[in-house]
C-alpha cells in the first residue's frame, strides 16, 4: 500500500515540478515570483474544459487552452510587469496578487464555484502489481512529461544563445542591453513559456482532478515551495522538489489522518528550512526596498468629526446597508493591521485574514463551549490571534520580502486546512453555534437589530484607526518606520530588529482578531469557510489599492470588499458581481501610476496645507539652548581593543589577525586603499559580521557572541558608508531614534497616548554644530546629499555611545562643511570622550584631527603611528597608493586632498 502512495505522489511531484519550472523561467526571465500561477494553471485546465465541452477534439483543445495561457502571460508581462521594470521585486510581487485576482475572478464569473473537470487527454489504461499496486498510465505519462521538460529546458537555457542571453539579462539587465539584448523581449518570451507550461499543467491535470477556481489559485503555494528547492533557476532541482513535495505529500496521508496535515506538512518543513537559511540582518550592500509612502497618522478635522459621528449614523441605516457597512468596517479592521505590519513595518503579511479566522475561532468556540459573553470572547479572540500573531512573526525575524510572503501565504493556507475546515475543531457537521451578542444589557443581534451591530462594528473600526494612529506617531511606530526603512541602522542604534518585527505582528493580530470575533457574531451559525487564505491575498490588494502606508487606505480599500459598500451600491446597478474584478485592475493601473495608493494624492495637498499653517504645524520640543556641556556622557567614554581579529567570506580572508586600540577621547584614523578591509573590521567590531575569530573588547569587557543591538545598546555606535538613514522619518525623528530606548510599557501605553518626545540635548548639540535647524521637518528622502551626510552623522553623536565608529564621514562634503566637521569632532572628543575610529580617504581631514592613523592593506595592519609618521612611511605609501601605479610615481600623502 505504501509503493501505491509513493507512485501517486510521483505523480502529484510531476504536476508540480512542470508548474514549478514555468515559474523559474518567469523568475529568470524577469526576476518576478509569480504568485499568479497557480491561477494561471487553473485558467489553463478550465480552457481545456470549456474547448472539449464545445466539441473540438482533445488535441486541438489542449493546444489551444496552453496557447491562450501562453498568450495571458505574455499579456502580462507586456502591459503591466513591462511598466514596472524598476520597480522593487515587493512591488512586482504585490502586481501578481493583482493578477491573481483578476484571474480568479474570471474563472468564477466564467465556469462558476462548482466543481468541474476534463476527459482524460492521456491514455488511462491501469497497471497492476499484485493486489496492493495499480497506477494509470496516465499518472505514469504526466511524470515522465514532466522529466522530458525538465531536460529539454536544461539543454535550451544550457545550450543554446537564448539560454545565455536570458542569464545574462538576469544577472545584469542594463549591461545585457548595452550588447544589444533586449531585456524586455527576454522576460516577453519567458513570460509566455512560463505561463504556457502552467497552462500545460492545468491541461493534465484537469482529468485527474475537480477543479474549482479558489483551489487551483491556491496551487500556487506547493509550486512555489518546489521552485524555492530550486532557487528560481535550477531545472534538475526543481524536478527533484516536485517529486519530494509530492511523495511527502502522498506519503503523510497514508501515515497521518488528521485532516490538512498531508497538504499543510511539505510546505511547513520547506518553510523551517527557509526561516534557518535566512538571517537576523540582511547583509551589506542590499538594497532597501521602496515600499508605500507612511502618512503621518493625524487625520484631518473634517474626517475626524465625522468618524466620531459615524457610529450613530449607523443607527439610521436600513437592513441591507447596515449589512453591508458591517462587512466593509471589519474587513477594514483586518485592513487596518495590514497597514501596520506591511504598511509601517514593511513586512509582506498574507496571512492577516487567517488571523481574523483566528479570532472568530477561538471567540465563537468559547462562547459556544463555556457560555462566554461576547465581551469575553473578544478578549479570549485578541490574545488568541495576537498568540498565533507572534508564531507567524517569528518567521519574519529572519526572513522579508518576497520569501516572507511566500512563507505566511502557506502558514495561512495550513490554517485554513489544519483548522478552520476540520470539523473535529469547528463542532461537527452541525458547525458551532453562539448566541446574539449583547453589550451593557442592549442587544446587538446581528439578524435582529442589523443596525446596531453595524455601529458597533464601526465603532470598532474607529478604536482601531485611533489605535494605529496612536503608534504612528510615537516611539513604537518610529521603531517600526525605523525597522521598514533599515534593518541594520536600526540595529545600529540598539534597536531589537527581531522584537519590533514581533510587536507589529502582534498588534497587526490583534486587530485582526477583533474584526474576526465580530464576524463571527453577526451570525448565530459561524461560518468559518469565510477565512479562506485566499481572502488574506486579496485583503492585500485593498489596501494596497487604498495604500498601504495611510490609515484611511486600510479602510478605502475595505468598500471595494465584495459583500461591502460598493458592492451594495452595485447591486442597484446590476454589477455587484464584478467589483472584486474591478479592484484587480484598478490596482495593477494603480501600481504603475499611483504606487502609494489612491488616497495618496488626495492627503498629500492637506499634508502640504497643514505645514504651511502656522497652528497645524508639527509638535516638537525646541532645541535646547547652544551650550556645550548639554552633551549627557554618562560615565564618559570607554576603550575599545581588537585583538587578533580574521574574517573570511568563503574563501577570501578579507580581514588577517588585526589588532588596534582606542583611548577615551583619542581619535585613531583607519586608512587604507578600497578593499583593504576597512569596513569590514567595523562590520565586525558593531557584530554585523558575527563569524570571526579573536576578540573585541569594549571597556576590557569582551562582546564576541553580542549581537549589533546589544553592542549598540553596550556603547558601540556607528555610522555608514551610505548613510543607512531612515527615508521615511524626518531628521527630527532620525535624530530622535539615536537616543529612544522602548520600555516595555510603552508598547502598550503607545497605543492608548503616544509619548511626547523631546529633541535630547546630545542631538540638539548635533543639531546646532552641523546647523541642520532649519532641515528639521524635512523628512530624510528629500534632503540635498550633503546634509544627509550630516543628519547620519548627527544621528551618531546624538547616541552619546562610549565608542564612536566613523566610517567616511566626510564623503560627499565641501571644503568648508569637511572644517568644520573636523571642528566637531575633535570638540566631541575633548567634551565627552568617546573613543573615535575615524574611516577617511580625506587625508586633509585624518591630518588634522587623528592622534593616531593605522593603516590596512589587503586586510592586514602594516602600519601604526602619528599622522606625520605614516604619513613619510614609504611602505604606506606603496601599499596606498599601489592600485594607481609605483609609489614612486605617485604624489605624497600630504599634497593629496583625497585618494
Amino acid at each position: 500500500m505504501l509503493l501505491q502512495f509513493i507512485a501517486l505522489g510521483l505523480s502529484l511531484g510531476g504536476a508540480y515540478a512542470l508548474a514549478g519550472q514555468g515559474l523559474s523561467l518567469i523568475h529568470r526571465g524577469s526576476g518576478v515570483v509569480n504568485f499568479a500561477h497557480g491561477a494561471m494553471v487553473g485558467l489553463g485546465g478550465y480552457l481545456s474544459i470549456e474547448f472539449r465541452e464545445s466539441g473540438l477534439p482533445l488535441a486541438l483543445a489542449a493546444v489551444l487552452a496552453v496557447a491562450l495561457t501562453a498568450l495571458v502571460g505574455a499579456a502580462v508581462q507586456h502591459l503591466v510587469m513591462r511598466r514596472l521594470r524598476d520597480a522593487v521585486p515587493l512591488t512586482r510581487l504585490i502586481a501578481t496578487l493583482g493578477v491573481m485576482t483578476v484571474l480568479n475572478q474570471v474563472m468564477v464569473l466564467r465556469y462558476g464555484q462548482d466543481p468541474k473537470s476534463a476527459p482524460a487527454l492521456l491514455p488511462t489504461h491501469i497497471f497492476r502489481i499484485g493486489d496492493n499496486f495499480q497506477i494509470g498510465l496516465d499518472r505514469v505519462l504526466l511524470t515522465i512529461i514532466a522529466v522530458l521538460v525538465t531536460v529539454v529546458l536544461w539543454l535550451v537555457y544550457k545550450r543554446t544563445r537564448f539560454g545565455l542571453v536570458t542569464a545574462a539579462v538576469s544577472e545584469n539587465p542594463r549591461c545585457a542591453a548595452t550588447h544589444g539584448h533586449s531585456p524586455q523581449r527576454v522576460a516577453l518570451i519567458n513570460w509566455a513559456a512560463g505561463a504556457g507550461l502552467a497552462g500545460l499543467t492545468g491541461v493534465l491535470l484537469a482529468p485527474l482532478a475537480f477543479f474549482t477556481p479558489q483551489q487551483v489559485v491556491f496551487l500556487v503555494v506547493p509550486v512555489l515551495a518546489v521552485a524555492l528547492i530550486g532557487n528560481f533557476s535550477s531545472f534538475p532541482l526543481t524536478l527533484f522538489g516536485g517529486l519530494v513535495v509530492g511523495v511527502t505529500e502522498s506519503v503523510s496521508a497514508y501515515y497521518i489522518d488528521a485532516p490538512g496535515w498531508s497538504t499543510s506538512l511539505p510546505f511547513l518543513i520547506i518553510m523551517i528550512v527557509l526561516i534557518l537559511r535566512g538571517k537576523t540582518l540582511p547583509p551589506r550592500g542590499q538594497q532597501s526596498e521602496r515600499l508605500p509612502k507612511v502618512g503621518s497618522g493625524r487625520p484631518p478635522l473634517p474626517v475626524l468629526v465625522f468618524l466620531i459621528a459615524a457610529p450613530a449614523l449607523m443607527l439610521t441605516l436600513p437592513a441591507n446597508w447596515a449589512d453591508a457597512v458591517v462587512t466593509s468596517a471589519l474587513f477594514g479592521l483586518v485592513g487596518l493591521s495590514v497597514v501596520v505590519v506591511t504598511g509601517y513595518a514593511g513586512q509582506l503579511s498574507l496571512a492577516q485574514f487567517a488571523l481574523a479566522g483566528i479570532g472568530a475561532f477561538a471567540s465563537a468556540r468559547l462562547a459556544a463551549t463555556s457560555g462566554a459573553s461576547f465581551v469575553m470572547s473578544g478578549i479570549f479572540a485578541v490574545v488568541v490571534a495576537v498568540l498565533i500573531g507572534v508564531v507567524i512573526a517569528l518567521s519574519a525575524v529572519r526572513t522579508r520580502g518576497v520569501t516572507l510572503g511566500i512563507v505566511t501565504l502557506g502558514l495561512a493556507l495550513a490554517i485554513q486546512r489544519l483548522v478552520l475546515e476540520n470539523t473535529d475543531y469547528t463542532g461537527g457537521l452541525l458547525g458551532t453555534v453562539v448566541s446574539p451578542p449583547s453589550l451593557l444589557g442592549v442587544d446587538f443581534d446581528a439578524i435582529v437589530h442589523p443596525e446596531r451591530y453595524a455601529a458597533l462594528a464601526v465603532a470598532a473600526l474607529v478604536l482601531g484607526g485611533i489605535v494605529v494612529s496612536n503608534l504612528r506617531r510615537g516611539p513604537a511606530g518610529r521603531r517600526l518606520l525605523a525597522v521598514r526603512t533599515n534593518e541594520r541602522a536600526a540595529a545600529s542604534l540598539g534597536i531589537n530588529v527581531a522584537a519590533t518585527k514581533l510587536y507589529a505582528f502582534a498588534v497587526g493580530a490583534g486587530l485582526a482578531g477583533v474584526a474576526g470575533a465580530m464576524l463571527a457574531f453577526r451570525d448565530t451559525h459561524v461560518n468559518f469557510v469565510q477565512f479562506e487564505a485566499f481572502m488574506s491575498a486579496q485583503v492585500v490588494v485593498l489596501v494596497v489599492l487604498g495604500g498601504a502606508g495611510y490609515i484611511s487606505g486600510g479602510v478605502a480599500g475595505s468598500l471595494i470588499v465584495a459583500g461591502g459598500v460598493f458592492s451594495q451600491i452595485g447591486d442597484t446597478i446590476g454589477i455587484a458581481e464584478y467589483m472584486t474584478l474591478a479592484a484587480g485592475l484598478m490596482l495593477l493601473m494603480q501600481l504603475t501610476t499611483v504606487p502609494d495608493g489612491m488616497v495618496a494624492p488626495l492627503l498629500g495637498p492637506l499634508a502640504h496645507l497643514r505645514r504651511r499653517l502656522p497652528r497645524f504645524r508639527q509638535r516638537r520640543a525646541p532645541v535646547a539652548p547652544p551650550v556645550a556641556q548639554d552633551i549627557v556622557t554618562g560615565g564618559g567614554g570607554g576603550t575599545l581593543e581588537v585583538r587578533n581579529v580574521s574574517a573570511r567570506f568563503g574563501g577570501v580572508l578579507a580581514l588577517d589577525e588585526v589588532s588596534l586600540s582606542v583611548q577615551p577621547g583619542e581619535i585613531v584614523g583607519l586608512i587604507g586603499a578600497n578593499g583593504a578591509g576597512k569596513t569590514t573590521l567595523v562590520d565586525v567590531v558593531t557584530g554585523y559580521v558575527p563569524r570571526y575569530e579573536g576578540s573585541v573588547l569594549l571597556s576590557g569587557n569582551a562582546v564576541d557572541g553580542l549581537s549589533a543591538t546589544r553592542r549598540a545598546r553596550a556603547g558601540l555606535g556607528r555610522s555608514f558608508q551610505s548613510l543607512e538613514l531612515f527615508d521615511d522619518l524626518t531628521v527630527h525623528e532620525n535624530l530622535l531614534m539615536a537616543s529612544d530606548r522602548a520600555r516595555p510599557s510603552s508598547h502598550v501605553l503607545d497605543l492608548l497616548r503616544p509619548a511626547p518626545s523631546p529633541l535630547p540635548p546630545a542631538a540638539a548639540y548635533a543639531v546646532r554644530e552641523l546647523e541642520l535647524e532649519q532641515w528639521l521637518d524635512t523628512p530624510a528622502a528629500s534632503l540635498p546629499a550633503g546634509v544627509r551626510r550630516l543628519v547620519a552623522i548627527g544621528r551618531a553623536v546624538a547616541a552619546e555611545p562610549a565608542v564612536l565608529l566613523l566610517d567616511e564621514p566626510a564623503a560627499g562634503l565641501d571644503e568648508h562643511e569637511t572644517a568644520e566637521l573636523g571642528r566637531l569632532l575633535r570638540r566631541i572628543a575633548a567634551v565627552s570622550r568617546p573613543a573615535m575610529l575615524l574611516i577617511e580617504h580625506d587625508m586633509s581631514l585624518v591630518m588634522s584631527v587623528c592622534d593616531r592613523v593605522v593603516v590596512l592593506d589587503a586586510g592586514r595592519c602594516i602600519a601604526e603611528g602619528t599622522a606625520r609618521e605614516v604619513q613619510n612611511d614609504p611602505i604606506v605609501r606603496t601599499a596606498y597608493f599601489g592600485e594607481l601605479g609605483s609609489a614612486t610615481t605617485r604624489p605624497r600623502v600630504s599634497e593629496r586632498h583625497t585618494t
